[in-house]
């Protein structure tokens, strides 16, 4: 029976390296198609080269025209606000016809008394002003002096937006090249794994193996898919039909690895600057690891908070934000004393100015007659002339408003106050997140450089077994192959403590550089937390439910604003005018009074605002009431968390012992001969698992503990 089943063992084989050499001769084998790319030929169908994609896509790029588009846009806004340091010509001409029949009544003597004709008019004298259309233009041409250098201000807004836009434009260009680029080799790579799979179908159907229509089915849907993600980057319909060039071809600026490693260094100045090995990086890296402790300072976990939240860039914005509140108060503040306004016209005419003044236009007298007694023209002469107007009001029914103002403003600083705090909670939050993952994987580094040892010991035994015949190639081959994978893993834990260290650094608020090392996290101690208790501080420490009763009480203070519309402005004024050089013309007047402003009717605008501002508070109070169940649910969920988290962290534990244990006893089986070679390895890989997850589960226990922390708003 034995050779019966030899003999079809034998057969078996023999077989397949006949359908294999076959394989290889036909010219429909798949490898023979990947070498050659020979796809088959369609007129009907152009083939697209990436060239010819990003082209399409530089040109029709819905992204790529939208900048292009803004870019004039910007320009032309520039251009228009530059427009404002000329001349500003203004036309006012108002004109009408007079629906009433206005008078002006001169009161007897008002003119005065002379001792020779008597009062001056004698009689009251009425002038009636006719009801003919009239009209009155206005012109005026204005050139900016002391604004110019205001204006220059506001223009560098602007030219920096354009300038902006034409750095983003390069920018968008390239990222739409990295999109066609990849979505062409996507295609490609689809392609080739379709006609890969369709070679391959005269094997399937004669090997008689199932999957084989289902798996060309899912390629070509594949095709289509990368097909018509190109097509839209080009901006054409996505159901136009293309080819795309081999890979090989679309990638052809690469060389092949013969050719790197025969090239010249100093021909070609790029292999510089090339990535380096594992081996090459990790005997970089060795000296760092072997600096004394003490050259390196060692960060706390509290020394990391505190420096974040003294430095960190983000929450000195916010502190900055908070001053700006308080400045803005202050500035409402000054609302509350009297106003200065000044107003100052002066000049000289281009031409004279005359009027006539008619006969008669001051009144007909028995002893005098018309006055004047005939028509009289008065003539200003061309000399410098101006009109001086100032005025200080002091606010008195407006006060009210004001003081609504005041606290609304106070209101905004509080809220920029409980911004700062978020910013120093949440940056608290993240730095020790990112510090527990720190230790996380400083911990995992130095297990790490443990199994590298203990496999260099092994290897070194494996290799001196093997030399005594005590051993097997491949088991050497295996422990070379641990070997190199172990070394690998370290070099990727090495580059992501970096990266996790300059993260920190930037969080810090200083040089990404800087070296440091963090403190290994204790194993925790069982603590007791009281659920309800830790509900009840996070309502009052949470910024989220602080700044929705600010929001709410804002709201509240906005409605009484909008009510407060309905009081009159009523403000104490004095009064300053004068002319000079206008002879005709009182020189100086200056009257104290009383200004007054109201609108009785404005149609329902200010009930219809009050009531859509009351809108408004109700949903503020809505809102607080909804931030409160937000942070009892978020409270509820962190608790959980950390108590899965703790639950985990003892189970990992006890798992971690247990492989150890594990581990001992193959190890001495193994210096005993009473076990395999492939036994520890496997064991080996089970402790690292156990005590990778052990390493997490106490990570993730410090980070629930940091997150429960943060849901109860503490820093």
């Amino acid at each position: 029976m034995q050779q019966i089943t030899r003999k079809i063992l034998w057969a078996v084989i023999f077989g397949a390296l006949n359908l294999f050499a076959q394989a290889q001769d036909s010219p429909s084998s798949p490898q023979k198609l990947a070498a050659d790319q020979t796809f088959p030929p369609d007129s009907s169908v152009p083939v697209l080269t990436v060239d010819e994609a990003i082209a399409q896509a530089v040109a029709n790029h819905g992204s790529l025209r939208i900048a292009d588009r803004i870019r004039p846009n910007a320009g032309d806004e520039l251009a228009a606000n530059r427009t404002t340091r000329l001349r500003n010509t203004q036309i006012t001409a108002p004109g009408g016809r007079l629906l009433t029949k206005p008078s002006v009544t001169s009161q007897q003597g008002s003119l005065g008394v002379c001792s020779v004709t008597g009062p001056s008019p004698a009689t009251n004298q009425t002038i009636h002003v006719a009801g003919t259309p009239a009209g009155a233009a206005f012109v005026s041409i204005t050139q900016p002096l002391s604004t110019q250098y205001g204006w220059h201000l506001e223009w560098k807004t602007p030219a920096l937006g354009v300038e902006a836009t034409r750095q983003d434009q390069p920018k968008t260009r390239l990222e739409v090249v990295d999109q066609v680029r990849r979505a062409y080799h996507a295609v490609a790579e689809a392609q080739s794994a379709l006609d890969s799979l369709e070679a391959s179908l005269p094997y399937y159907e004669e090997s008689r193996l199932p999957g084989a229509e289902n798996g060309v089915t899912d390629a070509k849907g594949q095709v289509a898919s990368a097909s018509e993600r190109l097509n839209d980057l080009m901006g054409r319909d996505i159901r136009t039909q293309f080819r795309v060039t081999s890979i090989r071809n679309t990638d052809a600026e690469l060389e092949a690895p013969e050719a790197l490693e025969t090239t010249e260094p100093q021909d070609r100045p790029e292999l510089k600057a090339s990535l380096p090995s594992a081996s090459t990086t990790l005997a970089q890296q060795d000296p760092v690891s072997t600096v004394p402790a003490l050259t390196i300072p060692v960060l706390t976990i509290d020394e990391a908070v505190a420096l974040a939240v003294k430095g960190n860039r983000q929450v000195r914005s916010a502190a900055l934000g908070v001053d700006a509140a308080q400045q803005e108060t202050a500035a409402q503040r000054t609302s509350r004393w009297p106003q200065f306004q000044t107003y100052v016209l002066g000049g000289e005419a281009l031409r004279p100015i005359s009027f006539t003044i008619p006969e008669g236009a001051l009144g007909v007298y028995p002893s005098t007659g018309p006055i004047p007694g005939k028509n009289s023209q008065v003539t200003t002469p061309r000399q410098f002339t101006g009109l001086v107007f100032a005025q200080a009001s002091q606010p008195l029914s407006q006060l009210w408003n004001i003081h609504l103002s005041v606290i609304s403003s106070r209101i905004a600083e509080d809220l920029a106050r409980e911004t700062l705090e978020q910013q120093r909670q949440d940056t608290a939050h993240s730095v020790r997140d990112l510090y527990y993952q720190i230790a996380e994987t400083q911990t995992q580094i130095g297990d790490a450089e443990s199994n590298e040892r203990y496999l260099v010991e092994l290897n070194a035994e494996t290799d001196r077994n093997l030399v005594q015949l005590a051993a097997l190639k491949g088991d050497s081959l295996s422990v070379r192959a641990k070997l190199s994978q172990q070394r690998y893993q370290l070099l990727s834990l090495r580059d992501t403590e970096q990266t996790q260290k300059e993260s920190l650094n930037r969080l810090l608020g200083r040089d990404l550089s800087t070296p440091f090392s963090v403190e290994v996290q204790p194993m925790p101690t069982p603590e007791e937390i009281d659920l309800q208790a830790a509900r009840r501080e996070a309502i009052e420490q949470r910024t989220e439910v602080r700044q929705a009763r600010l929001q709410a009480k804002n709201a509240e203070i906005a409605v009484r604003q909008e009510r407060a519309q309905y009081i009159p402005d009523v403000s104490a004024t004095l009064t300053y005018v004068t002319l000079p050089n206008v002879s005709f013309a009182p020189q100086n007047v200056l009257q104290a009074g009383f200004l007054f402003k109201w609108q009785p009717f404005d149609w329902g605008q200010k009930k219809h605002k009050s009531e859509s501002l009351r809108d408004s508070a109700n949903q503020a109070t809505l809102s607080e009431q909804d931030a409160e169940q937000q942070v009892i649910l978020d409270v509820n969920a962190k608790f959980r968390s950390l108590r899965e988290a703790r639950a985990l962290l003892d189970a990992t534990a006890l798992s971690e012992e247990a492989e150890r244990e594990k581990l001992r006893v193959v190890v001495n089986r193994y210096g005993q001969k009473a076990a395999l070679l492939s036994d520890v390895l496997q064991q080996e890989e089970a402790i690292s698992a156990a005590g990778s997850n052990y390493e997490n589960a106490v990570a993730a226990f410090w980070r629930a503990k940091a997150g429960f922390d943060r849901s109860l708003g503490r820093e």
